[in-house]
């Protein structure tokens, strides 16, 4: 950005190919554009998403990120005015179930050099795919088949749909079974310290698993095949298999079994049994309709509770997942259509009653630690006069101040530290108050990911009467469509 403002440009546009998806951190666009200056719009890509976002540099100037999904979906502008500069980006969509080109009477030359290709390729595709097997399967596994149970296959279906909506090495392509999986249900996977799968707690993602049309049953054996990096070296975490019984170990290479697949089965023919691009229907991505509901962000108020220094990693009350729950809040603070928000402190009180003065002994060096009860370093652009609670209880909807800012609002945004202790009191007192409580799971930290889960099943008791759970991207793009 430098360079090409030193030689002469007025306005920086970025083509990248960052996205949003957490497993690309740290080099996601809000990574990008949070820790550089000097950008004016950044064209964004990968993640197949339509968000159209206004963020904060580093510098504090405003820097529009604008995606525009995938396949032509939509097509994206950006408007340049010589006197006023970047006037607006956004997208165009095309919703019409017609082609465009046929409808307004254009030549779509593209379309007819793709669909020559097409053509070509299919009359060739039986050769194509036999002389690249080893290209398109090039990493040496090899089949293995396993005799497991039925909840080990519910484990490994869960754990491969744990990214969802987001792309993911470890999901799961099946044959011989069907499954659902929604992605609006917050992952309850839990893995160790080396990305282990651990358990599953709460609602499963995974639903209506069938076996050759019967539901799968959770106890009986059943013989998986697979490739040995899953099944028996836990590659992608998948360690729910190791104790199980292997029936065929390391037998064939995976692309000597594609190959003999196409010769042999097929008889080297691929037909109409794979013109389909989106497969047999064995994997359902169920509806998103909860995600995708609109809201009214002047209804809302986004409460950030506690996230002080004395929970980053390192500290006395550390919460590992802290620093990625900070970014994602900062993520909605900077975002231009963002509800009203106060940032809360918990601050011990100075003449304490009943069991607050054992907890102020307990904790007296921490407590009499400034530092330890200050805002994060990057935080503090969002501490404007009227916008930091200090409050000396757990639950924050306990103060005037928040209180105020809740008149004429329907909805607690929750998103702070820790899930277990303010952020559980704020929720469960909004929701006596007849809040409603929208939890971002993605914007709560904890101190250790088998209590998040738990207060996670907490909240999802509640809905969907009292609570509402979303990541921050889900909430950005409901008040976003609005």
């Amino acid at each position: 950005m430098d360079a090409a403002r030193a030689e002469g440009a007025d306005y920086v546009y970025v083509m990248g190919h960052m996205g949003m998806e957490t497993t690309c951190e740290p080099w996601t666009y809000a990574d990008v554009i949070e820790h550089t200056s000097g950008i004016d719009v950044f064209l964004d890509g990968h993640s197949h998403d339509t968000e159209q976002v206004v963020m904060k540099n580093k510098e504090g100037g405003s820097v529009v990120r604008s995606a525009c999904g995938t396949k032509l979906a939509c097509i994206g502008y950006s408007l340049v005015s010589p006197t006023d500069g970047v006037v607006e980006t956004g997208i165009w969509s095309w919703t019409n179930p017609a082609c465009a080109a046929e409808t307004l009477g254009v030549r779509n030359e593209v379309g007819e050099k793709v669909d020559a290709a097409m053509t070509a390729l299919s009359e060739q595709l039986d050769q194509v795919v036999a002389r690249s097997s080893v290209l398109l399967t090039p990493y040496g596994n090899q089949l293995c088949v396993l005799n497991v149970t039925g909840q080990q296959i519910l484990d490994a279906l869960e754990w491969g749909c744990r990214n969802l909506p987001g792309e993911s090495a470890a999901f799961m392509h099946v044959s011989g079974l069907c499954y659902e999986a929604d992605a609006s249900v917050p992952s309850g996977c839990i893995a160790d310290e080396n990305g282990m799968f651990v358990q599953i707690v709460g609602t499963r993602r995974v639903r209506n698993v069938t076996v050759g049309g019967e539901p799968l049953d959770s106890k009986r054996i059943y013989s998986l095949a697979g490739v040995d990096y899953i099944l028996l070296d836990e590659g992608d975490g998948f360690s729910m298999f190791s104790d199980a019984e292997v029936l065929l170990d390391r037998v064939k290479l995976d692309n000597q079994l594609l190959i003999d697949y196409i010769v042999e089965t097929l008889g080297g023919e691929i037909g109409e049994g794979y013109t389909e691009p989106t497969g047999e229907g064995r994997i359902r991505i169920a509806s998103e309709e909860a995600k995708t509901a609109r809201r009214d962000a002047s209804e809302d108020l986004l409460l950030v509770v506690d996230f002080q220094n004395v929970c980053l990693p390192g500290y006395d009350w550390e919460c590992p997942g802290m620093p990625e729950a900070m970014k994602n809040t900062i993520k909605l603070l900077n975002a231009s259509n963002a509800p009203d928000y106060l940032l809360t402190r918990y601050i011990a009180p100075s003449e304490p009653v009943g069991r607050w003065v054992q907890y102020n002994e307990a904790y007296r060096e921490i407590n009499e630690n400034p530092f330890l009860a200050e805002l994060p370093e990057k935080l503090k652009p969002f501490a404007a006069e009227g916008k930091v609670v200090d409050k000396s209880t757990y639950s924050a909807m306990k103060s005037e101040q928040v209180l105020a800012a809740l008149e004429g609002k329907k909805a607690v945004v929750l998103t702070g530290v820790t899930a277990e202790c303010s952020v559980l009191a704020t929720m469960m007192d909004a929701i006596d108050m007849g809040y409603e409580v929208v939890y971002l799971y993605d914007c709560v930290a904890r101190q250790s990911a088998e209590v998040d889960a738990n207060v996670l099943g907490l909240a999802e008791l509640y809905m969907p009467i009292h609570t509402t759970i979303m990541s921050s991207e889900e909430y950005l793009s409901a008040i976003s469509s609005k």
